[in-house]
């Protein structure tokens, strides 16, 4: 143990720390650091007129009274100053040269002092910089303090928490202090909560430059500092350093510290809450979901491959796209009900698909083959990026595939009615959904071609998975989709892709287009007008006349081989009609085909507001 022998100037009788039953045992911290500083065998040998003795012997009856006694084993490859340094540790003090007298001082830190007599730092003669206020999150709510219990020399702990604290961050955050010196179990309980109460509290730092004013403040002292900006109004703030400049400098550096001592008098603005707000959210109804038959092309590279090559008409397979609000839905579950092996009735929870992004574009969209788009109100999820889908539309009839090329911010390029779909006229507000290249958007289940698939998609969040009883209902009609001929691309009335065709008086127009094949289109996506490829064998183009009013078919002519026909109009039977080019196999048309108005006759009304881009 550190040797109980102190130098006669100070108070000898205050010198050893009484314990609970009046023995003498350990070493008042004052005198032990002050033997420290002016032995001349063991210690640096520091003259006493280079001391300021008074405030050893005002510090050592303050710890005396305290009853704040150590005994600690001193070893010579430790050095003086890191010896005295953590004897300054265990008493919360510094030592410092006073600049009044050029002597060395020892000061505790404490309450000691009258908020009216401190100086104050404000903007008349200060320069505040690098201001900080802890966050509650970043504070710490228990201190576990080691001790040595003298009684089996070994070492115990005890423990403090402020619960105001753990409940403002809804938890416990520990940390520990060590403390072997002390062989008193009060005393450790004593540190702990003046520790605890400095680290439970989100004080606040700063620097500042002062005037030559300061020229006497010394660490360890406190000032009061009045800063409208940061909210500060006389709050009392510790000296933690002081940089008092070169000579001739006029300016004093302080480091400041917002002192424990006048938390409960002080006057000063209720520090921000924290700024993170917690991302987990408890699992809600999925707000907007989409279900569809997947076409041939993302039932072989987004869905399960091997399954899709067993399968055959009019077998098929759903895509079910989810998009949620938030940020914390990870996936949803596809979830039916069914019947367990006693044949009651149970949830039966099946695959477990991307959420994936939605929004509405704000750039009303014709007929085109590449446009440009805005949005707005994305929600959570992958899929916007270039080599992703946008798909807009709420059927396989009217649904459009689009290819994303390009994103920048709300901004994006795609390529038009991609795969089996056309190029259709959107008009703002209209939605779109981002799916990514490997986005998993399909059921395992096999359906069949006419069969209406409904689901209760269950989000799963960081905490939980939703009730099957919360959710609400998707459904779709399945079509035989994948199987059915890839339309042809590129049509043209005329020349004409969109508008109307005025054929007035004219006997024949050419319709021409681009050929597309199903069965080769399952791993390269072709653009709109890219060059014809061959057929599918046995498909052939056929153009179906409708009534622009009822829909109703007027005519059609099939088996159209090649990528040409010049049609007679007179097989349009009223002045204007719709032709829409399919593509047909096995009496089957393809499930989307392009359309262009043609007038074939003039009168009132026969183009009036019409134009059918698709």
């Amino acid at each position: 143990m550190v040797a109980r022998r102190a130098p006669k100037v100070l108070n000898q009788s205050i010198a050893m720390i009484p314990d609970k039953d009046g023995k003498l045992s350990d070493a008042n911290v004052a005198h032990v650091i002050y033997e420290s500083m002016t032995n001349t065998d063991w210690g640096i040998g520091t003259p006493t007129a280079g001391i300021n003795v008074q405030s050893f012997s005002d510090c050592a009856q303050t710890l005396y009274d305290e009853k704040f006694g150590i005994s600690l084993l001193w070893v010579a490859q430790q050095s003086v100053e890191e010896f005295t340094s953590k004897l300054l540790g265990y008493v919360e003090g510094v030592i410092y040269v006073n600049p009044r007298d050029g002597l060395l001082t020892m000061k505790l830190i404490r309450g000691d002092y009258d908020e009216d007599d401190l100086p104050v730092i404000d903007p008349s003669n200060a320069k505040l910089s690098n201001f900080q206020r802890k966050l509650w999150g970043e504070t710490v709510n228990e201190i576990v303090v080691s001790w040595t219990n003298p009684e089996s020399e070994e070492t115990e702990t005890v423990s403090v928490q402020d619960l105001a604290n753990i409940a403002i961050q809804g938890g416990v955050v520990s940390d520990s202090n060590e403390y072997e010196g002390v062989r008193n179990a009060d005393l450790a309980m004593r540190l702990a909560t003046r520790d605890l109460r400095v680290a439970s509290h989100p004080l606040a730092t700063c620097e500042a430059e002062v005037n030559r004013e300061a020229w006497d403040i010394v660490p360890g002292s406190c000032v009061k500092v009045v800063w409208p900006q940061h909210g500060l109004d006389g709050v009392v703030m510790r000296v933690t350093n002081v940089d008092y400049g070169k000579i001739g400098d006029s300016k004093v550096r302080l480091a400041l510290s917002e002192d424990v001592f006048a938390l409960d008098t002080q006057d000063y603005v209720e520090p921000p809450a924290s700024g993170w707000i917690d991302p987990s959210e408890l699992p809600a109804p999925l707000v907007y979901s989409l279900v569809f038959t997947l076409p041939y092309y993302f039932a072989r590279t987004m869905g399960d491959d091997t399954t899709m090559a067993a399968l055959g008409e009019p077998q098929v397979l759903a895509g079910v796209l989810g998009a949620q609000p938030g940020q914390d839905t990870a996936e949803f579950i596809l979830a039916t009900m069914g019947s367990n092996s006693l044949g009651n009735p149970t949830v039966i929870k099946g695959t477990s698909l991307s959420i994936t992004a939605r929004a509405t574009i704000s750039t009303a969209l014709v007929y085109e083959v590449t446009s440009v788009v805005s949005f707005s109100g994305k929600s959570q999820g992958d899929g916007l990026a270039a080599g992703g889908f946008a798909i807009m539309g709420t059927t396989d009839e009217n649904m459009e595939i689009c290819l994303i090329t390009s994103v920048v911010g709300n901004v994006i390029t795609m390529k038009r009615g991609m795969l089996d779909t056309t190029p259709k006229e959107w008009p703002v507000g209209t939605p779109i959904w981002f799916v990514a290249e490997d986005a998993v958007i399909d059921d395992e289940t096999v359906y069949t071609a006419g069969q209406t698939v409904t689901y209760r998609p269950l989000t799963v969040t960081s905490r939980g998975t939703l009730l099957y009883a919360d959710a609400t209902e998707a459904e779709g009609e399945m079509t035989n989709r994948p199987w059915l001929p890839t339309r042809p691309a590129d049509v043209k009335v005329a020349g004409q892709s969109t508008g109307i065709v005025n054929a007035i008086s004219v006997a024949n127009v050419n319709v021409t287009w681009k050929n597309r094949n199903r069965s080769t289109e399952d791993s390269i996506l072709l653009d709109w007008d890219d060059a014809s490829v061959s057929p599918e064998s046995g498909q052939t183009t056929s153009i179906v006349i409708l009534d622009p009013d009822t829909r109703a078919v007027l005519n059609r002519v099939d088996g159209l081989t090649g990528t040409s026909y010049s049609m007679s109009t007179g097989l349009v039977t009223t002045p204007t009609a719709i032709l829409r080019v399919v593509a047909t196999k096995d009496g089957k048309d393809s499930i989307q085909g392009h359309e262009i108005l043609i007038m074939v006759s003039s009168g009132y009304g026969y183009s009036y507001g019409l134009n059918y881009g698709s």
